[in-house]
């Protein structure tokens, strides 16, 4: 039995899709304001109570800070994204993004990113800089933000 695990919680959108809302670009103006947001208790609350029905419950939602984007060839615009695969968490929402964008979202799980940038299977990866950094042993790494 499992009795705590820390991960996003767009990882449980197969629970119910609204685990997929912090990752909503834009819907907050700073990581403080993530955090008030997603623990001010009316929506807090309920936004921990929706693995219930599943066996689980949140106890807290906080931020690890912002999304950024590390690519194998370096980009200055937005526009420079385009047609590239870029490694997404597996929700909708993530997606959607690398579309608007006009990426290919390739959701795989985060261990396997290393291996499949050095064999250019992705062009790069979305993900926060705190998840990132670990992997700064990858010198042709360059990120944007």
């Amino acid at each position: 039995m499992q009795e705590a695990l820390q991960i996003p919680p767009g990882f449980f959108v197969g629970v119910n899709r609204g685990f997929m809302v912090p990752d909503s670009p834009g819907l907050f103006d700073s990581v403080q304001h993530q955090f008030r947001a997603l623990n001010h208790p009316p929506f807090g609350d309920k936004f921990l109570m929706q693995g219930a029905s599943k066996g689980f419950i949140g106890t807290m939602v906080w931020s690890c800070g912002d999304t950024s984007i590390a690519t194998l060839k370096p980009f200055k615009t937005l526009e420079d994204i385009k047609g590239r695969k870029i490694r997404v968490l597996a929700t909708p929402l993530e997606r959607a993004v690398m579309e608007k964008l006009g990426a290919i979202g390739v959701p795989m799980p985060y261990t396997e990113v290393l291996p499949a940038m050095q064999r250019k299977v992705i062009d790069g990866v979305r993900s926060g800089i705190i998840v990132m950094y670990p992997s700064n042993s990858t010198p042709w790494l360059s990120t944007s933000h």
